[in-house]
């Protein structure tokens, strides 16, 4: 029997998915897909003009100040100095942490609140759990992508400013010296950067706002700050109070990094054992909560 369609009748076309033929990796490899998204969100890639704003101005920021290092390193007179001893000048590459954690704060209080609230918002979070990721490995690739898009701001800008002064004669003394410092360019970076990462993913996982995960973020770092400047110059009391002030601890330990000049406000005093455990405290303290909530997190999917 032969049936007779119509070619009016509506018809199927579509006889099924498509295969998928991209690359098949394997599952322990999401972890660092998720990481490599990540970065690109944090950096506004294929994203709206103004998710792009805060790196660019951090980036604008760091290289703006970079370049009047590398001004101010063309128009001074060269030093007299020993063979084999570092020149005077090469104090202010030393020190140069001191605006690079400007825009380091900037990243730090800004992209990792909005990415994190935005995954659980936008439902991207069920997502990742449907695949080989699992919470840990969740928080360790966002924890990874946030540390590198804001310790890689530091680390070009030290480099340069490395590979100027040395040329001029107002680097290091001599070849040893030039790689002990070099060395200390993405540690230092990375203590830099560490401590501010750690407590915006922890404001971003308190929030479903990443823009109010910010402003909490940022009142804590310069309400902080502004205490434990104020009671250690209006109270004699011990130097450790720095630790109140995440912003003061960072500083601090970056300077034990790249051997900056000892300043009364870098607490100089301070055992290097004390301000490394008191780093940690809050490094700690800031990853242990966004375990236990990205936990709550997925236990509710």
């Amino acid at each position: 029997m032969t049936i007779h369609i119509p070619d009016s009748a509506p018809r199927i076309h579509d006889q099924g998915f498509r295969p998928y033929d991209g690359p098949i990796r394997r599952p322990s490899s999401a972890t660092w897909t998720l990481c490599r998204y990540t970065i690109g969100r944090s950096v506004g890639r294929r994203r709206k003009f103004r998710f792009k704003l805060v790196p660019i101005f951090a980036a604008l920021f760091v290289f703006v100040v970079v370049a009047g290092y590398v001004i101010f390193a063309f128009v001074s007179g060269v030093p007299s100095v020993a063979p084999g001893e570092e020149s005077p000048y090469f104090e202010y590459v030393r020190d140069f942490y001191r605006w690079a954690v400007i825009g380091v704060a900037l990243l730090s209080v800004s992209i990792p609140p909005q990415v994190l609230s935005g995954d659980r918002r936008g439902g991207l979070l069920n997502l990742y759990m449907t695949t080989p990721l699992s919470r840990s490995k969740y928080v360790s690739a966002q924890g990874i992508a946030f540390l590198s898009v804001t310790a890689m701001l530091a680390v070009p800008a030290f480099l340069l400013l490395l590979v100027v002064y040395s040329l001029l004669g107002k680097g290091p003394g001599d070849i040893a010296d030039f790689l002990n410092f070099l060395w200390r360019i993405p540690v230092g970076s990375l203590t830099l950067a560490l401590l501010p990462v750690a407590l915006g993913m922890a404001f971003g996982v308190m929030v479903r706002r990443g823009s109010l995960g910010a402003v909490y973020n940022i009142a804590l770092l310069w309400i902080t700050f502004g205490v434990a400047r104020t009671i250690r110059t209006t109270n004699d009391i011990s130097d450790s109070i720095f630790f109140m002030s995440p912003i003061d601890t960072a500083l601090s330990l970056t300077r034990v990094v790249f051997g900056g000049r000892n300043s009364p406000e870098l607490l100089p005093y301070v055992p290097n054992a004390v301000i490394v455990l008191g780093y940690l405290a809050w490094v700690v303290a800031a990853m242990v909560y966004v375990f236990w909530r990205s936990r709550k997190f997925t236990e509710s999917l």
